[in-house]
């Protein structure tokens, strides 16, 4: 099986047999992160690698391919291992020495929940849908699981949510994307010129870093090369599928209303939370990308999408108000302005 390791910003892709040991699991990540010491968590909420049989098969242990290993040194750790209820994978000379910290406090597990949204589609802004049908809608993939909608909440930070959801399993790493963006482009100046990103540099970065500023193709691109991973997103409207990424063997999916970003995931049965759900795939896997489109089409079903041609928008920098995106491109290029939201008469 193929698994990812999160160590320190850095994406690590190892490979391990399905009949491996936990042993040799925490032997591979040591010797793949040169660390002696470190925490290792998984799945969405991070929960601690179970390491109370070393002997135990990774397979049994529910560890699947495709999934992200959070890895941390101990040292840098030291408190999140406390109020993260992380396991210390430090291995003594008999791994089953190792002992588990406290459990997470349900606290954090609350909220975490509270930001997904798995009530009304209609309750988010920009959602015209009339339909009674108003759950995340379900496909039923044969031999996977049941794919739904992950709804991300409109805080300016949907795609860094999304992203953040499908690749580090967290909920709450705008900033950390954020500042990751700002960094590569600053330090990539022939493939992010002052041409392709529509003004200065130092401009666009500050205000990448901040909360009201929207992420597109171009973060995406560097999301998906930081992650080493294809984001698959599909628009809509449309249902067309823009693919960034599409040298990587695995992919995430999201998908694009014309102003937001959701994230698409697989449970193992319906209904299950997210700490269930694998949200890589294989990118070749046509029965993936085939669900994927299919529950879009539901949401089209739904309008669940937003004309940005005719929608109302507002200035974030002067309080203007503009009609759709070809106004905002006038009222960009004639103040340069760049910072806008949609504006909603209710």
């Amino acid at each position: 099986m193929k698994l990812r390791i999160q160590h320190k910003a850095k994406k690590h892709a190892i490979e391990i047999d399905n009949t491996a040991t936990i042993a040799q699991l925490l032997g591979l990540i040591r010797s793949t992160v040169n660390e002696e010491n470190f925490t290792a968590k998984m799945g969405f909420p991070p929960k601690p690698l179970n390491i109370d049989d070393p002997q135990l098969t990774v397979t049994d242990a529910k560890i699947r391919s495709g999934e992200t290993l959070l890895v941390e040194s101990s040292s840098s750790a030291k408190e999140q291992a406390v109020s993260h209820s992380s396991f210390n994978v430090a291995l003594p000379p008999n791994p089953s020495e190792a002992t588990e910290a406290p459990r997470t406090q349900v606290r954090k597990k609350e909220i975490l929940q509270e930001n997904f949204s798995f009530g009304s589609l209609d309750d988010r802004p920009g959602k015209p849908s009339t339909t009674d049908t108003t759950l995340p809608p379900e496909i039923n993939v044969p031999n996977k699981g049941v794919m739904t909608l992950r709804v991300q909440p409109d805080d300016n930070s949907c795609l860094f949510r999304a992203i953040g959801y499908l690749c580090m399993r967290s909920v709450d790493a705008m900033e950390e994307l954020r500042q990751l963006i700002a960094t590569t482009i600053q330090t990539n100046p022939e493939e992010y010129p002052d041409a392709v990103l529509g003004m200065k540099r130092d401009v666009y970065c500050a205000k990448m870093n901040r909360a009201d500023t929207w992420g597109g193709e171009i973060e995406m691109k560097i999301l998906s090369d930081h992650f080493q991973v294809q984001i698959a997103s599909i628009d809509c409207k449309s249902g067309h599928i823009y693919r960034y990424g599409e040298d990587f063997e695995d992919c995430v999916y999201i998908v694009y209303s014309g102003i937001h970003y959701d994230a698409l995931a697989i449970m193992p049965v319906a209904n299950a939370p997210p700490d269930w759900d694998q949200t890589q795939f294989p990118s070749s896997d046509q029965v993936i990308t085939k669900a994927a489109q299919d529950l879009v089409t539901i949401l089209r079903g739904r309008n669940y999408f937003t004309d940005t041609a005719s929608f109302d928008l507002r200035c974030n920098d002067c309080g203007a108000g503009l009609k759709g995106e070809s106004g905002a491109q006038k009222h960009a290029l004639q103040t340069g302005h760049v910072n806008f939201g949609e504006y909603r008469n209710d």
